[in-house]
């Protein structure tokens, strides 16, 4: 058929007219079959050139951002990144005033209802959940000599407040409160504290009731004797009550010569110990206890202070007109030793991890509920990571089912510390709790 190129070219020499009519289309359909053709080859080439793998290009070097096979040898400079534009201080939201009338935003624990809808802007102080130590194989039997005067009914039989008790320092005196330093001798542990009392109207015979408040635990090295309970202290001094704050053995300034203090009995026994010097010093005109009202004697207790009140309800449980356990550990000891082997005395919680379950059942309080006489209110954030807020839940579903005086109450969105409004609310309730259960 021949080369139809030269042809056309051919026709536009010897019959010009006809190449017009038939050449010139003939040259332009072919320019453009052409062109099409260059694109789909171009455009082959650059998808093979994408799809080829990295490594044909050798490694990258990324600090320099240049390619060992690239001819240049030129580094690329390298783009320093760009600084984040500075923080700008936005003040913290501010807590709504609190109403003149709280409303009755309270429920029963026990109908698991949405309670206490208060802030949640808190730095909290809990103390982070410990991390779980290898367990040991438990090899005591019940009649080792370390679970020696334990149970409930061994401390029972006890007699307290045999020691001495001194003031050391003064701390405050003006018109409306006095604050002083204290020791005593608890069996043969010197234990140190504080006490604060109301002015009052001077009258020599003047008695107040009086508040045992037993605070958390606290890492003895760093422990000091005005603690985050002091704010609790005065709450109730301002009320017109005495409060006496043990700091429990082993505390500073006072070291621990014993350590042995398994299931936190120690510190209890502490406790029994300087309300017996109360009971006894409210009778002497000239004793450091002499305006103690030894009727209207309360306990207070947060955390590990709550779970020492659990065990002096159980003990002595005359001794006591009514109770608060905000936040409290269990009166479960095996529940308990769960939560406080992370950080407690290593001598301590693999003796608690030894006990077979029926030392377990003689020294937890939780054994013993239907000795206890006061009145009791129990307080917990519902989202305590530190204490289980089921713990609560579960005691006061207890002493409700004995038909046991109790009241309840859960913090919405708050943990172990209660702050703002939702710590007010608190002490104003645990104000009211003792002042409507005060012997006349």
């Amino acid at each position: 058929m021949g080369n139809p190129i030269k042809k056309a070219f051919r026709i536009s020499k010897t019959h010009p007219d006809r190449f017009r009519l038939f050449g010139l289309p003939v040259l332009f359909g072919f320019a453009l079959l052409g062109n099409i053709g260059c694109q789909l080859a171009s455009s082959e080439t650059d998808q093979a050139a994408t799809a080829a793998p990295p490594t044909e290009l050798g490694p990258q070097v990324i600090n320099t951002q240049t390619w060992e096979n690239d001819p240049t040898s030129e580094p690329i400079p390298t783009i320093p990144p760009t600084e984040p534009p500075p923080a700008t201080d936005v003040p913290p939201p501010t807590e709504p005033p609190l109403p003149t009338e709280t409303p009755d935003i309270v429920e029963n624990l026990v109908s698991k209802a949405t309670l206490v809808s208060l802030p949640t802007s808190e730095a909290s102080t809990a103390t982070p959940r410990p991390t779980r130590k290898p367990e040991p194989t438990p090899t005591l039997s019940a009649d080792d000599p370390a679970f020696d005067g334990t149970s409930i009914d061994e401390l029972s039989e006890r007699i307290y407040g045999q020691g001495w008790f001194t003031f050391t320092e003064t701390i405050t005196r003006n018109e409306t409160y006095l604050q002083f330093t204290f020791e005593y001798l608890s069996d043969t542990e010197v234990v140190e504290g504080f006490l604060t009392m109301p002015t009052g109207t001077g009258e020599y015979r003047e008695k107040f009731p009086a508040v045992v408040l037993l605070h958390g635990y606290v890492n003895p090295e760093e422990y000091e004797t005005f603690a985050y309970t002091t704010r609790y202290v005065m709450d109730f001094v301002e009320a017109g009550y005495i409060v006496v704050h043990p700091s429990y053995r082993g505390h500073p300034p006072k070291p621990n010569s014993s350590w042995q203090n398994v299931f936190r009995i120690e510190y209890a026994i502490d406790v029994l110990n300087i309300m017996a010097m109360m009971r006894t010093g409210a009778e002497d005109l000239a004793g450091p206890f002499r305006r103690v009202d030894q009727d209207n004697v309360f306990l207070w207790g947060h955390s590990m202070g709550g779970g020492i009140a659990q065990r002096v309800l159980t003990v002595r449980p005359d001794w006591v007109s009514a109770a608060v356990l905000y936040a409290s550990m269990s009166g479960d000891e095996a529940r308990n030793y769960e939560r406080i082997r992370g950080w407690g005395d290593e001598r301590t919680w693999r003796v608690e991890y030894f006990a077979p379950p029926e030392v377990i059942k003689l020294v937890s309080p939780i054994t013993y509920l239907d000795r206890w006489q006061a009145p009791i209110s129990i307080h917990h954030g519902d989202i305590d990571p530190i204490v289980p807020p089921e713990w609560s839940r579960e005691l006061c579903a207890e002493l409700e089912a004995r038909r046991h005086p109790v009241e309840c109450f859960e913090y919405f969105n708050y943990r172990h510390n209660l702050y703002g409004s939702a710590e007010d609310v608190f002490m104003a309730r645990s104000v009211s709790f003792f002042n409507a259960n005060k012997s006349p």
